[in-house]
């Protein structure tokens, strides 16, 4: 059966189907080559040049601008277009549409500068922006000062040209406003970037109110980037007047939650006040439980005294003394380490003190010596400060505890070289690994010729984990002083003329290091010379 129906199918010239083909019977369906035309000169005297890709170039319409498929790259077809869309000029010579062809070559260069000065000029309004904006000045001084004093700069030095192209940068307050915004967003994206590719990071976090009396968190971020250790203004949160630790953590697990991560935070530091470190409602309190790992008299009888003028005098050494420690425990990128040295120190010299008022000596404290030579105290002044000492460091005790100094253990994090035996509370592995590492000169090199958390990092892929506890202490931030810098910025930048300016994109723009992606910002927006 199967036969006949094979000789059957043969006689009726019965094709099969492309699926019942085997390899050895392949189609015979034809395939079209692709080919591609060329541009000829002569195509010009039809009115068409050759534009886009060489390979397969594009006739295109040097009178009306259209322009046709690379198939219709062939004399017939173009003539067809000129004769039925351009009657009157098909009889013109090649001249006429040589002169053509130059006026569009012409037109391109016009536009393509044209476009140039405009991309620039919005480029240059960026930076004048990120450059108000790290002034703190008001966002009308771009029009109102910059842009013609720029102006009057290049009249005189670079003639009228110059000026014209000056007139494109838009510079207008909600201009600026706009640009500090979107550098903000960009400078944010980065700084997200950044933290989400480090293992740690660190807060610190402190709150104010600005000159409109609006409470307002500012947040400081510690993180590893590139090999270093890198802080930055993370956030300013507006808040509600009523600024309770619940309603400082709920701003600021919002921001955090939606952002970061909290599992990745090992550090929070805050100042003393209530709503900050209280032990059930506080913010610190509350961060624990998301984050695995706080009548007037008269001056001139004063005067008069020489005992009230010797206090007087002690009370501003002492005062000036502290002055001198608070200066020395500001300043960015410090550590727990250089901190608590300088705390241990102020200590040491009061035990110091202490010891040579017993003895009578007051040469330490200048203002008060300086009265000593004037006049004869009596021994109960003397008494008075030797006894003063005692309690002024046994507050220092307090605050700063012996017992819990963050030092204390961990010594082989500033100098793994001068340590060489572990700390009890280090894993056998930890042990293992700084003894390596205390052994090893090329890393002493490094460690003398790099910063202490760069050091860390780059021994880390090599010592995993005692670089890890090593750099857990060495991020966490050990004072406020941020903050305090930032809360300066907010006063000097929301002032009584200013006081409903959103300060958040301002203070980024103005605080952080990042540099904007001036490239990105420009070829996002459309170039346009309006103010």
């Amino acid at each position: 059966m199967s036969m006949k129906q094979t000789s059957l199918e043969s006689f009726l010239g019965k094709k099969k189907r492309p699926s019942e083909q085997t390899e050895e019977e392949p189609s015979t369906s034809k395939k079209h080559a692709t080919f591609n035309r060329q541009y000829h000169e002569s195509y010009l005297k039809y009115g068409f040049i050759g534009t886009g890709d060489s390979h397969a170039p594009k006739p295109l319409c040097i009178v009306c601008g259209e322009k046709l498929s690379n198939e219709a790259m062939k004399p017939s077809k173009l003539l067809r277009h000129l004769t039925a869309k351009h009657p009157g000029i098909k009889d013109k010579p090649l001249e006429y549409f040589e002169r053509k062809k130059r006026e569009h070559e012409a037109q391109k260069i016009f536009m393509r500068a044209t476009t140039s000065i405009k991309e620039n000029a919005l480029r240059a309004s960026y930076l004048v922006a990120n450059r108000i904006a790290k002034a703190k000045k008001p966002f009308t001084i771009g029009e109102e000062l910059i842009l013609p004093s720029t102006k009057d700069i290049c009249r005189e030095l670079l003639r009228e040209a110059a000026v014209e192209k000056i007139a494109h940068v838009p510079l207008s307050a909600s201009t600026v406003t706009r640009r500090i915004e979107e550098i903000a967003k960009d400078i944010e994206a980065q700084l997200l970037e950044r933290i989400n590719t480090s293992p740690w990071y660190a807060l610190q976090v402190d709150k104010s109110t600005d000159i409109d009396n609006k409470a307002l968190l500012l947040v400081y971020v510690r993180y590893l980037y590139q090999e270093d250790v890198h802080e930055d203004l993370l956030c300013a949160l507006s808040l509600p007047t009523n600024t309770t630790g619940a309603e400082l953590f709920k701003s600021l697990d919002g921001y955090i939650s939606e952002k970061l991560k909290w599992s990745f935070c090992v550090s929070i530091f805050t100042d003393g006040a209530a709503a900050m470190t209280g032990r059930l409602s506080g913010l610190t309190a509350r961060i624990k439980e998301v984050a695995p790992e706080k009548k007037k008299s008269p001056l001139a009888a004063h005067f008069s005294d020489k005992v009230w003028v010797a206090k007087l005098a002690y009370l501003c050494d002492i005062f000036s003394l502290l002055n001198e420690l608070n200066l020395g425990l500001q300043g960015k990128m410090t550590t727990v380490f250089k901190l608590s040295d300088k705390v241990a120190a102020f200590k040491a010299k009061l035990e110091l003190y202490g010891r040579r008022v017993n003895r009578g000596i007051l040469d330490m404290f200048q203002t008060l010596a300086g009265i000593v030579g004037e006049t004869e105290l009596e021994h109960s002044f003397c008494q008075l400060v030797h006894d003063h000492l005692p309690l002024l460091l046994k507050e220092f005790e307090r605050y700063f505890p012996t017992t819990k100094d963050p030092r204390t253990g961990k010594e082989w994090i500033r100098d793994p070289f001068a340590n060489k035996s572990g700390e009890s509370s280090m894993s056998m592995q930890e042990e293992e690994q700084l003894l390596e590492i205390a052994n090893d000169g090329g890393l002493k090199t490094t460690f003398e010729t790099t910063t202490l958390p760069v050091f860390w990092i780059k021994v880390m892929a090599e010592y995993p984990e005692i670089a890890t506890t090593a750099l857990k202490s060495l991020l966490p931030f050990p004072t406020t002083y941020l903050c305090e810098a930032g809360f300066s910025a907010v006063t000097a930048t929301k002032t009584k003329q200013r006081n409903k300016l959103d300060i958040s994109n301002t203070l980024r723009v103005s605080l952080s290091p990042i540099t904007p992606r001036w490239n990105r910002l420009v070829a996002k927006k459309q170039a346009q010379g309006s103010h």
